[in-house]
């Protein structure tokens, strides 16, 4: 429950800045102040104002208070959610499997993982306009009481699913986009009758020892595909 109040706290103050409610240059209310505001603990909105600090929104002046920054013109942030795909909206999302399977069969090198351990993986398809636009696959290093919200999986994306096992707080991910042509098996799978490039998006998640948790692997056509990157 705390973790889920922090980063709503947070992603509240994010989309005011964005939006402009909260200009470069306006005092946060006191720590106090905010923990009336949003019913949270003294403990709960440092973290948040840690975090703001952090990530480039907020810079804070001891004994005076915290300040919205000014965005720099050559300091980018991308966020990437896999199923955010700019005007074409995600209208449906098909689950293909969800299955347990053995490191080899993982299309990627988990290093500092053993070879003989297991994942846990999700494939998807998400569609709109009717048509299927995206192969959407997950994997996450199976252990122990891993949850995976199985009634979820049609709507949630990476992060949501993540955030059950670990907090994204401590999570590093890393994003490599490259274009590639579709092989028959996903021509199959998108239903194309020609090779057409698409954009493939993989994301790699690994905790604060950097070791991998989790890997995400998203092909979309690339006329459905949009990546923003926003100055900080």
């Amino acid at each position: 429950m705390e973790r889920q109040l922090y980063l709503n706290i947070v992603n509240n103050i994010k989309d005011k800045i964005i939006k402009g409610i909260l200009k470069p240059g306006d005092k946060l209310p006191t720590e106090i102040e905010m923990c009336s505001i949003y019913n949270a603990s003294k403990s709960t909105i440092r973290h948040v104002l840690v975090l703001l600090a952090n990530e480039g929104y907020v810079y804070s002046i001891p004994r005076v208070g915290s300040y919205i920054k000014s965005p720099s013109s050559n300091n980018y942030l991308i966020r990437f959610d896999e199923m955010n795909m700019g005007e074409n909206k995600i209208e449906k999302i098909e689950v293909k499997s969800a299955r347990i399977i053995k490191m080899e069969e993982i299309p990627f090198v988990f290093e500092n993982i053993s070879s003989g351990g297991r994942a846990f993986e999700i494939s998807r398809i998400f569609y709109t306009f009717g048509m299927p636009i995206a192969y959407d696959l997950k994997y996450m290093i199976f252990k122990k009481r891993l949850v995976i919200p199985t009634d979820e999986l049609e709507f949630a994306n990476f992060a949501d699913i993540i955030r059950q096992n670990i907090s994204l707080f401590t999570l590093k991910s890393e994003l490599h986009v490259s274009g590639i042509d579709a092989d028959d098996n996903l021509m199959n799978i998108l239903g194309l009758k020609d090779s057409i490039p698409l954009l493939k998006a993989e994301q790699l998640y690994s905790d604060k020892y950097d070791k991998p948790f989790a890997l995400s692997i998203t092909y979309y056509k690339y006329s459905f595909a949009e990546i923003i990157a926003e100055s900080i």
